[in-house]
């Protein structure tokens, strides 16, 4: 999860026209080179596209609706629209009553409010969620936040963090939950380490992040079948940590 601030989204406003990924893509790379280094340049103009089609989906067809909705996808991660950590968003997008005009102003307000509450002030809570959870990935049985190894998956997300935590309710909690378990039959993980990792994943960058193209080291990892499943949950961990200490050298930067 990498933050872009209101200038940044607001450049990709200015930059977005109905050649529809072009120049949006040629706006990130120009004035965000750190985060086109740590995502990637074909993980992002990926997203561009996807975020696009979204959007369109949604009768988001004007320039101003299309680039802010890709703002908040690059925050949220590509399918906030049916993330049900965000239940808002898909309220907002599913409401035929609502025009464009309507649904954007609704959803950048709620969006802007939603980060500004688990983010501010100046990213220092996402950043210390960061740091939490790449403490935690150095430890392989993710014993290192409590002396208690059988304390429960949310107690971790909630030690990782907290502002985030707070806002989810128990409906939304429980219905995040059913889809991290969905994932993991899906993908066969049946070991405590690997689903707690997985569950992590998904807080942190979007319940969708193993189909994002943001993060296409998450599925690479757990689609890839192995006769030893420790194994696959040893590459997601391995990517996992190279793509935090990526992100964090990033924040160090300032950027």
């Amino acid at each position: 999860m990498l933050t872009f601030s209101t200038e940044q989204v607001r450049a990709l406003a200015q930059a977005l026209s109905f050649r529809l990924e072009d120049e949006p893509w040629m706006q990130i790379r120009q004035h965000h080179p750190q985060q086109v280094q740590v995502l990637g340049a074909g993980p992002l103009r990926a997203f561009v596209r996807l975020a696009i089609k979204r959007a369109l989906g949604y009768g988001l067809d004007s320039q101003y609706a299309c680039s802010h909705y890709l703002g908040i996808g690059l925050s949220l991660g590509a399918f906030f629209d049916r993330d049900p950590q965000y239940p808002w968003a898909k309220d907002i997008l599913a409401d035929q009553g609502l025009d464009a005009e309507r649904k954007i102003a609704r959803l950048r307000s709620l969006a802007a409010r939603y980060l500004g509450t688990i983010t501010e002030p100046g990213g220092s809570h996402l950043h210390a969620a960061l740091r939490q959870t790449q403490i935690l990935a150095a430890n392989p049985d993710f014993g290192a936040l409590s002396p208690d190894r059988e304390a429960s998956i949310a107690d971790l997300l909630r030690v990782l963090y907290p502002h985030k935590y707070a806002t989810l309710t128990p409906e939304i909690l429980a219905a995040f939950s059913a889809e991290a378990r969905h994932k993991a039959a899906a993908y066969g993980v049946t070991d405590r380490p690997t689903f707690t990792l997985l569950v992590i994943l998904m807080f942190l960058l979007g319940s969708g992040c193993d189909h994002d193209p943001l993060y296409p080291w998450i599925r690479n990892a757990l689609g890839t079948s192995s006769p030893e499943p420790a194994a696959r949950g040893n590459r997601l961990l391995a990517a996992s940590r190279r793509y935090l200490r990526q992100v964090i050298d990033l924040i160090g930067t300032g950027v």
